[in-house]
Protein backbone atom coordinates (compact mmCIF):
# COMPACT_ATOMS: atom_id res chain seq x y z
CA UNK A 1 0.00 0.00 0.00
CA UNK A 2 2.70 2.45 1.09
CA UNK A 3 4.62 1.30 -2.47
CA UNK A 4 1.53 2.50 -4.02
CA UNK A 5 0.80 5.54 -2.27
CA UNK A 6 4.16 6.79 -3.42
CA UNK A 7 3.95 5.74 -6.97
CA UNK A 8 1.15 7.81 -7.02
CA UNK A 9 3.12 10.86 -5.54
CA UNK A 10 5.62 10.43 -7.98
CA UNK A 11 3.01 10.25 -10.76
CA UNK A 12 0.99 13.93 -9.57
CA UNK A 13 4.37 14.79 -8.85
CA UNK A 14 5.83 14.64 -12.40
CA UNK A 15 2.28 15.69 -13.55
CA UNK A 16 2.47 19.02 -11.83
CA UNK A 17 5.96 19.46 -13.38
CA UNK A 18 4.94 18.85 -16.88
CA UNK A 19 1.49 21.28 -16.43
CA UNK A 20 4.54 23.74 -14.35
CA UNK A 21 6.76 23.66 -17.50
CA UNK A 22 4.12 23.98 -19.92
CA UNK A 23 2.72 26.92 -18.24
CA UNK A 24 5.89 28.78 -18.21
CA UNK A 25 5.77 29.23 -21.68
CA UNK A 26 6.01 32.58 -23.22
CA UNK A 27 2.81 33.45 -25.64
CA UNK A 28 3.48 35.01 -28.48
CA UNK A 29 1.45 36.37 -31.16
CA UNK A 30 2.17 37.60 -34.30
CA UNK A 31 -0.32 39.51 -36.71
CA UNK A 32 0.80 40.54 -39.87
CA UNK A 33 -0.28 39.98 -43.21
CA UNK A 34 1.54 38.99 -46.86
CA UNK A 35 3.21 41.36 -48.99
CA UNK A 36 3.66 44.30 -45.72
CA UNK A 37 7.33 45.33 -46.04
CA UNK A 38 7.65 45.59 -42.83
CA UNK A 39 5.44 42.19 -41.80
CA UNK A 40 8.31 40.73 -44.33
CA UNK A 41 11.39 42.67 -42.70
CA UNK A 42 9.82 41.31 -38.92
CA UNK A 43 9.27 37.73 -40.22
CA UNK A 44 12.80 37.37 -42.04
CA UNK A 45 14.67 38.92 -39.43
CA UNK A 46 13.82 38.72 -35.28
CA UNK A 47 11.04 36.45 -35.56
CA UNK A 48 13.11 33.67 -37.72
CA UNK A 49 16.38 34.70 -35.25
CA UNK A 50 14.02 33.69 -32.13
CA UNK A 51 12.54 30.63 -34.04
CA UNK A 52 15.22 29.21 -35.21
CA UNK A 53 17.00 29.83 -31.79
CA UNK A 54 16.11 26.16 -30.15
CA UNK A 55 16.67 27.17 -26.43
CA UNK A 56 14.74 30.06 -27.35
CA UNK A 57 11.66 28.32 -29.21
CA UNK A 58 11.18 25.54 -26.57
CA UNK A 59 10.07 28.23 -24.44
CA UNK A 60 7.66 29.93 -26.99
CA UNK A 61 4.08 28.98 -27.36
CA UNK A 62 3.92 30.88 -30.67
CA UNK A 63 1.44 31.83 -33.23
CA UNK A 64 1.32 33.77 -36.26
CA UNK A 65 -2.13 34.98 -38.01
CA UNK A 66 -2.11 35.87 -41.36
CA UNK A 67 -4.98 38.86 -41.23
CA UNK A 68 -3.45 42.05 -40.39
CA UNK A 69 -5.15 45.17 -40.98
CA UNK A 70 -7.59 43.67 -43.58
CA UNK A 71 -11.40 43.69 -43.14
CA UNK A 72 -14.63 42.90 -44.53
CA UNK A 73 -17.34 45.43 -45.46
CA UNK A 74 -20.57 45.55 -43.14
CA UNK A 75 -23.05 47.86 -42.83
CA UNK A 76 -21.80 49.32 -39.75
CA UNK A 77 -18.26 50.34 -40.75
CA UNK A 78 -18.69 50.31 -43.74
CA UNK A 79 -15.22 50.56 -46.02
CA UNK A 80 -16.56 49.55 -49.31
CA UNK A 81 -14.17 50.27 -52.34
CA UNK A 82 -10.79 51.81 -51.61
CA UNK A 83 -8.92 50.66 -48.36
CA UNK A 84 -10.73 52.34 -45.46
CA UNK A 85 -8.47 52.94 -42.24
CA UNK A 86 -11.03 53.64 -40.11
CA UNK A 87 -13.50 50.42 -41.46
CA UNK A 88 -10.82 48.68 -40.79
CA UNK A 89 -10.42 50.00 -37.13
CA UNK A 90 -14.15 49.45 -36.65
CA UNK A 91 -14.15 45.96 -37.75
CA UNK A 92 -11.12 44.69 -35.62
CA UNK A 93 -13.62 46.36 -32.69
CA UNK A 94 -16.75 45.02 -33.93
CA UNK A 95 -15.79 41.55 -35.02
CA UNK A 96 -12.27 40.75 -34.07
CA UNK A 97 -10.65 38.93 -30.79
CA UNK A 98 -12.78 39.24 -27.62
CA UNK A 99 -15.79 40.29 -29.41
CA UNK A 100 -18.71 38.11 -27.82
CA UNK A 101 -21.73 39.89 -29.71
CA UNK A 102 -20.84 40.20 -33.19
CA UNK A 103 -23.14 41.32 -35.66
CA UNK A 104 -24.31 38.87 -38.68
CA UNK A 105 -22.40 40.72 -41.12
CA UNK A 106 -19.07 40.39 -40.04
CA UNK A 107 -17.90 38.17 -42.39
CA UNK A 108 -20.39 38.59 -44.93
CA UNK A 109 -19.61 40.95 -47.50
CA UNK A 110 -16.30 41.92 -49.79
CA UNK A 111 -13.17 41.89 -48.33
CA UNK A 112 -10.49 44.40 -48.45
CA UNK A 113 -6.82 44.00 -48.21
CA UNK A 114 -4.40 46.75 -47.21
CA UNK A 115 -2.16 46.23 -50.63
CA UNK A 116 -4.90 44.80 -52.65
CA UNK A 117 -6.22 41.58 -54.48
CA UNK A 118 -2.64 39.78 -54.37
CA UNK A 119 -1.98 40.28 -50.76
CA UNK A 120 -5.85 39.01 -49.77
CA UNK A 121 -5.29 35.84 -52.15
CA UNK A 122 -1.65 35.44 -50.57
CA UNK A 123 -3.24 35.21 -47.02
CA UNK A 124 -5.68 32.90 -48.18
CA UNK A 125 -3.24 30.87 -48.96
CA UNK A 126 -1.42 31.27 -45.45
CA UNK A 127 -4.56 30.37 -43.75
CA UNK A 128 -4.86 27.79 -45.86
CA UNK A 129 -1.56 26.18 -45.21
CA UNK A 130 -2.22 26.72 -41.12
CA UNK A 131 -5.31 24.98 -40.91
CA UNK A 132 -3.62 22.05 -42.82
CA UNK A 133 -0.34 21.84 -41.17
CA UNK A 134 2.00 21.97 -38.19
CA UNK A 135 3.43 25.07 -36.80
CA UNK A 136 7.01 24.43 -37.84
CA UNK A 137 5.82 23.61 -41.74
CA UNK A 138 3.42 26.62 -41.63
CA UNK A 139 6.04 28.96 -40.61
CA UNK A 140 8.11 27.62 -43.85
CA UNK A 141 5.92 28.35 -46.25
CA UNK A 142 5.54 31.40 -44.42
CA UNK A 143 9.10 32.14 -45.14
CA UNK A 144 9.02 31.20 -48.26
CA UNK A 145 6.00 32.79 -49.70
CA UNK A 146 6.79 36.51 -47.98
CA UNK A 147 11.02 36.11 -49.55
CA UNK A 148 9.11 35.48 -53.17
CA UNK A 149 6.55 38.18 -52.88
CA UNK A 150 7.79 40.67 -55.25
CA UNK A 151 7.37 38.12 -57.90
CA UNK A 152 4.06 36.08 -56.52
CA UNK A 153 2.30 34.03 -58.93
CA UNK A 154 0.40 30.07 -58.45
CA UNK A 155 3.63 28.63 -59.23
CA UNK A 156 5.30 30.37 -56.11
CA UNK A 157 2.49 28.82 -53.88
CA UNK A 158 3.40 25.88 -55.40
CA UNK A 159 7.06 25.29 -55.04
CA UNK A 160 6.97 26.99 -51.20
CA UNK A 161 4.26 23.90 -50.54
CA UNK A 162 6.57 21.47 -51.76
CA UNK A 163 9.66 22.95 -50.31
CA UNK A 164 7.87 23.12 -46.51
CA UNK A 165 6.36 20.03 -46.85
CA UNK A 166 2.86 20.89 -47.36
CA UNK A 167 0.16 18.85 -49.68
CA UNK A 168 0.21 21.12 -52.94
CA UNK A 169 -3.53 20.16 -53.95
CA UNK A 170 -5.03 19.78 -50.69
CA UNK A 171 -3.98 23.55 -50.33
CA UNK A 172 -5.30 24.41 -53.29
CA UNK A 173 -8.68 22.57 -52.92
CA UNK A 174 -8.53 24.84 -49.31
CA UNK A 175 -7.77 27.81 -51.22
CA UNK A 176 -10.65 27.44 -53.92
CA UNK A 177 -13.58 26.12 -51.69
CA UNK A 178 -15.37 26.96 -48.45
CA UNK A 179 -12.52 25.30 -46.27
CA UNK A 180 -10.81 28.84 -47.55
CA UNK A 181 -13.13 31.04 -46.14
CA UNK A 182 -13.43 29.88 -43.04
CA UNK A 183 -9.20 29.32 -42.69
CA UNK A 184 -9.91 33.25 -43.57
CA UNK A 185 -12.50 33.96 -40.63
CA UNK A 186 -10.90 32.09 -38.10
CA UNK A 187 -7.70 34.04 -38.73
CA UNK A 188 -10.21 37.49 -38.64
CA UNK A 189 -11.93 36.77 -35.52
CA UNK A 190 -8.60 36.18 -34.05
CA UNK A 191 -7.36 39.47 -34.51
CA UNK A 192 -7.52 41.92 -31.89
CA UNK A 193 -7.29 45.93 -32.17
CA UNK A 194 -4.21 47.06 -33.25
CA UNK A 195 -2.31 50.02 -34.34
CA UNK A 196 -0.71 48.50 -37.48
CA UNK A 197 1.41 45.40 -38.56
CA UNK A 198 3.95 43.77 -37.78
CA UNK A 199 2.03 43.37 -34.15
CA UNK A 200 3.25 41.28 -31.54
CA UNK A 201 1.93 40.65 -28.43
CA UNK A 202 4.24 39.00 -25.54
CA UNK A 203 1.98 37.21 -22.86
CA UNK A 204 -0.35 40.00 -24.23
CA UNK A 205 1.86 43.01 -24.06
CA UNK A 206 2.98 44.56 -26.98
CA UNK A 207 6.01 44.58 -28.32
CA UNK A 208 6.91 48.29 -29.36
CA UNK A 209 10.03 47.26 -31.69
CA UNK A 210 10.31 43.65 -33.46
CA UNK A 211 13.70 43.83 -32.98
CA UNK A 212 13.16 43.64 -29.28
CA UNK A 213 11.14 40.37 -29.77
CA UNK A 214 13.95 37.81 -28.30
CA UNK A 215 14.01 40.25 -25.10
CA UNK A 216 10.70 40.79 -24.62
CA UNK A 217 10.92 36.69 -24.87
CA UNK A 218 13.37 36.35 -22.82
CA UNK A 219 12.39 39.03 -20.10
CA UNK A 220 8.94 37.39 -19.56
CA UNK A 221 9.99 33.84 -19.23
CA UNK A 222 9.44 32.46 -15.84
CA UNK A 223 11.97 29.79 -15.85
CA UNK A 224 15.28 29.04 -15.83
CA UNK A 225 16.67 31.46 -18.77
CA UNK A 226 18.16 29.94 -21.70
CA UNK A 227 21.46 30.39 -22.30
CA UNK A 228 20.63 32.72 -25.84
CA UNK A 229 19.07 34.80 -23.60
CA UNK A 230 22.29 35.88 -21.54
CA UNK A 231 24.70 36.30 -24.78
Amino acid sequence: MHRFLFAVHLLLAAADTADAAYASKVKVQLFAEAGCPFCRAAIAGPVNQTLSTPSVAAIMDFEFFPWGNAYFVTAECKGAGEYDMSARKCFNQRCGSGVSDRPKDCFAGDLVCQHGQMECEADRYLACAKSGSTGSTFMAFTHCLEAGYDNYTKALVTACAASSGIDAGALAKCFSGKDGDHAVIVQAMATPEHPGVPYILVDGKAVEQPNDLLKEVCKAYKGEVPKACLD
